[in-house]
């Protein structure tokens, strides 16, 4: 079930230091966005601009407020900065499916909307920038364990996906704009002349509500797609529960206007004649540090449905093949006109496949970042919300065929998809049997986990 934005409040007070300040968030009809607009609220801040190009699906809690704005329009976003204190910089392009493979709109919404957000940052004198970065600015598919920030980025241009190449580029403008003197007369609440900033890495993203990757994982349980792992199952990966994620955006937030500490972990660059806190000019990693078997973590699901764990496994190489093959052919067809969702693509199989944690230290001795969620708690939220869901839409399709009248017509027109899809997995596994003698194996190749349906 969903928690209350109320009691998700009490969780998060930790970040404090929001009382009376006025705060814009970006891509805010996003399940991210919405609940850090809801945390800034509990929070007590004074005002709260939710923006983005969509209108949210469920009301947004009365307190804030939702205006149009496109990041790729500089004038609008500029006028929608004015008096704010601090900007949170939640919206992206492109992390999965079809979406990934619009190469171009990914690029202008992740490089050319973060390049205005920016601009419009100084035109508007706001003095804080929290970004939501991502594990992939240095990952691109060679095992890590226990990374630290000190890794540098991953080659933008060996990138396999458009998502992780543009967003290794926009958190570098964001890191580099720290320092950024602002105008004479900022209208902010705080007196600040130079723009702080700090980029926010986060892992997968999970938690009750999230309705963008585990409605998929859902369906395709259900349709009987659960049936492959890929790669060593000794892998592991990062998690991170929704309010974990919030959490630590509060608490950069806040950490960019407070007072250098004495001591502080290694982990990048820090400017010298820099004024700002301890966040300032600064990335951290954010899980729920415990990290586990892609499928592991997702077994919690699958049992719960009645779902059958899967034991076949894929290795990395082939199911990277047959992922290239997918994305030739929808390039192919969306030239025609013709979309469709990939059942998986490389960027995907590399993030399920491929052993890539890291550690959150840097965020706790810094941010003072304390996950209030705990990974046991967040599961059975998960599980508990996805079983509401389940209920209900059993209920709707039974509803369904009671007014239609035609219990056969209403079979059929469950089972069809499940047919559709089994066609596109026989069909892939035929395709993998003519790449196994193909292609070698990826330098590191290590890991498992599943389609590109797991992958946040």
């Amino acid at each position: 079930m969903r928690q209350s934005a109320e009691k998700r409040g009490s969780i998060l007070d930790g970040a404090c230091g929001f009382q009376g300040g006025n705060f814009v968030v970006t891509g805010a009809s996003g399940y991210l966005g919405r609940r850090i607009c809801e945390s800034l609220l509990q929070s007590k801040a004074r005002k709260v601009l939710a923006i983005d190009t969509r209108a949210p699906v469920d009301p947004l809690p009365e307190g804030v407020a939702f205006l149009y704005a496109d990041i790729l329009d500089l004038r609008t976003l500029t006028q929608r900065f004015h008096g704010s204190d601090a900007v949170l910089h939640v919206a992206s392009y492109g992390m999965s499916g079809k979406e990934m493979l619009n190469r171009k709109k990914t690029r202008e919404i992740n490089v050319l909307g973060t390049r205005n957000v920016i601009a419009a940052c100084i035109a508007a004198g706001v003095a804080r920038l929290v970004y939501t970065s991502t594990y992939n600015v240095v990952f691109g598919g060679v095992p890590i364990s226990n990374g630290s920030e000190l890794l540098p980025y991953y080659p933008a241009e060996k990138h396999v996906d458009e998502y992780s190449a543009s967003k290794t580029v926009a958190e570098q403008l964001v890191l580099s704009a720290n320092g950024a003197y602002l105008p004479e007369g900022s209208s902010g609440s705080y007196p600040q002349r130079q723009l702080a900033t700090c980029a926010i890495r986060s892992a997968a993203i999970y938690g009750e509500g999230e309705e963008r990757h585990f409605p998929r994982i859902v369906r395709s349980m259900n349709r009987g797609l659960f049936c492959i792992t890929i790669g060593d199952p000794s892998s592991k990966v990062d998690w991170v529960h929704v309010d974990n994620l919030v959490h630590a955006h509060l608490k950069a937030c806040q950490h960019l206007l407070a007072p250098l500490s004495a001591s502080r972990l290694p982990g990048g660059p820090r400017s010298a004649q820099s004024a700002h806190g301890v966040a300032a000019g600064q990335a951290y990693f954010i899980s729920d540090g415990a990290p586990v078997n892609n499928f592991q973590f997702l077994r919690g699901v699958s049992d719960a449905l009645g779902v059958r764990f899967p034991a076949v496994a894929a290795p990395v190489w082939a199911m990277i093949t047959l992922a290239w093959c997918i994305e030739i052919v929808w390039q192919v067809l969306s030239a025609a006109g013709i979309e469709f969702n990939p059942l998986i693509t490389r960027a995907e199989v590399l993030k399920v496949g491929v052993t890539h944690y890291f550690s959150t230290a840097k965020a706790k001795a810094e941010l003072g970042y304390d996950p209030p969620v705990s990974p046991s708690e967040g599961q059975r939220r998960l599980v508990e919300d996805i079983l509401h869901k389940e209920e209900r839409q059993k209920a709707l399709l039974q509803a369904q065929r009671t007014v239609s009248g035609s219990t056969l017509g209403g079979f059929l027109s469950v089972q069809r998809p499940h047919l559709v899809w089994w066609m596109a997995v026989l069909s892939g596994m035929a395709l993998l049997a003519l790449c196994a003698c193909g292609p070698t194996p990826l330098p590191g190749d290590t890991g498992s986990t599943s389609l590109g349906s797991f992958v946040a």
